[in-house]
């Protein structure tokens, strides 16, 4: 085991606003939140976060998001995985531009 990555890890939602909009806002509370509450790291864009239904920049402003509020505190691994290589390559090399400690990918 990576003794590095271990504990508690949420599997983030991705909360929205009344007409439909990602909710970075709400999503950086809920960051912070759990931070309070003593978790060890997150896991952002899988499929509790209905990251297959966001647009390609939706799912980075997810990640961007959550890497912010984060502050470098816990651990963030970033689902990667897409239905193209192509993108999956693309987010995976954000993941990194952003600060992201790690990525999964499920391919399809």
């Amino acid at each position: 085991m990576n003794k590095e990555y271990h504990g508690i890890y949420a599997a983030l939602v991705t909360p929205f606003t009344d007409h439909g909009k990602v909710n970075c806002d709400e999503l950086q509370k809920l960051v912070r939140y759990l931070i309070g509450q003593g978790i060890d790291g997150f896991y952002v864009g899988g499929s509790t976060a209905e990251a297959f239904l966001l647009s390609a920049q939706e799912r980075k402003s997810v990640l961007e998001a959550v890497v912010e509020a984060n502050a470098g505190e816990k651990k963030v691994i970033c689902h990667v995985g897409a239905i193209s290589t192509d993108h999956a390559v693309d987010f995976a090399q954000h993941a990194q531009r952003t600060g992201a400690d790690a990525v999964s990918a499920l391919l399809l």
